[in-house]
């Protein structure tokens, strides 16, 4: 299913923050624009979820921000599987929180849902859905009232306002439940805003499990090495990439002949023009070893066994056309498919870039994890949000 959505993260006061913007409203460049208004300028546009992470066929990390990383969508599957559930996030959306939690409920199946790094704001709903819930030893909670951005006249203000006073009654509620303390203590827990550490979430029975042999040495928190074999990796496939371009180019020669029916003969760097094609000449077909006949524009049939010209034969009488004719066309051909092929692979190239740019940023956030602050939500009226 397509994502609906895309977020922009940055820092404010030192602390992570996120909104997210809905594709039918936002393009990047209003977003862009969006930001910059509200006085936010170093921020990274992500158009897909963090990617769950297996430690193993039964144990999943899921990171990220709750109705974009985290929903109720693909946090099901692994409640239905019987997998271990552990969270690393800042929260999110709280709507999509409490329908996680609801749909967690429903299941009854009491999943083991754990925190390594934090779970807070629209997180904490997820974790209290289960009564198997953990956290490592160096982990935090967080919970807080919940907020929101909002733009109208004074009916408009007092109607956000009146909602999010529910929401925050209804999360203290549930926060008193797993607590055994009164609302009002939760209440004025979450207007403290104070992060919890492990031993705090136990006594709060926020978690019902401190386990201290977990270790934080997963992507949560990863080596140095493990940043740059990635970093690395991710090199190594954006210059690939490069690489081809420039062939198509031409800045690397390599000759591409177009077949009668559309297809691609790569002769590669060795031949660089067509007269140079002799029985024995290597080429492929979409990276693989050409094989049997193939038709030129001007009748000329090369054959193919084992990706090496066996056979050249020339066009039939009927189909021969004047040969200055017939290389010009041929050569028209060729550079309308190149330059098709060179302006896809150079809009790939870009986006594949400013992924890669996007990801080590996060990686590197990995490398010296801090404590995730509370996400922000924009669409055409704000969600309200736990955090």
């Amino acid at each position: 299913m397509e994502q609906s959505t895309f977020v922009a993260r940055y820092k404010e006061d030192g602390k992570p923050k996120v909104v997210s913007f809905s594709k039918a409203l936002y393009t990047p460049e209003s977003a862009k624009e969006w930001l910059k208004a509200k006085g936010i300028n170093n921020f990274f546009l992500f158009f897909e979820p963090y990617p769950a992470i297996y430690l193993d066929d039964n144990t999943v990390i899921l990171r990220g921000d709750v109705g974009f990383d985290i929903t109720a969508d693909n946090i099901l599957e692994h409640v239905q599987a019987g997998r271990t559930i552990i969270l690393n996030t800042g929260g999110g959306d709280l709507f999509e929180g409490w329908r996680i939690h609801d749909t967690i409920k429903y299941l009854n199946t009491n999943p083991s849902i754990g925190v390594i790094g934090s779970c807070m704001s629209a997180g904490t709903a997820i974790l209290m859905a289960t009564e198997n819930r953990w956290m490592s030893k160096n982990s935090r909670t967080l919970v807080h009232n919940p907020w929101s951005f909002e733009v109208g006249d004074d009916e408009r203000m007092r109607t956000t306002a009146n909602m999010l006073e529910a929401e925050k009654i209804q999360l203290a509620e549930l926060y008193a439940s797993v607590s055994g303390k009164s609302v009002d203590e939760m209440l004025a827990l979450m207007k403290e805003e104070r992060y919890l550490n492990a031993n705090q979430s136990l006594a709060y029975g926020f978690v019902k499990e401190i386990k201290a042999d977990i270790e934080l040495n997963t992507e949560i928190e990863m080596t140095n090495d493990e940043l740059t074999t990635k970093i690395e990796e991710g090199h190594k496939g954006i210059l690939d990439k490069i690489l081809a371009l420039f062939r198509k180019q031409g800045v690397i020669k390599s000759l591409v002949v177009k077949t009668a029916d559309d297809q691609n003969l790569d002769f590669g760097e060795d031949i660089k023009e067509a007269s140079e094609i002799a029985v024995g000449s290597p080429a492929t077909v979409d990276g693989k070893p050409a094989e049997g006949e193939y038709t030129m524009p001007d009748g000329t049939v090369y054959v193919f066994a084992g990706g090496k010209v066996t056979e050249i034969k020339p066009p039939a009488e009927e189909e021969k056309e004047d040969p200055a004719a017939a290389a010009l066309k041929a050569e028209n051909e060729n550079l309308k498919a190149q330059l098709t092929e060179a302006q896809d692979a150079l809009k790939a190239v870009k986006d594949d870039l400013e992924a890669f740019k996007a990801q080590v940023t996060s990686d590197i956030q990995g490398f010296k994890p801090q404590p995730p602050a509370p996400p922000i939500t924009e669409g055409k009226r704000t969600s309200y949000l736990n955090q």
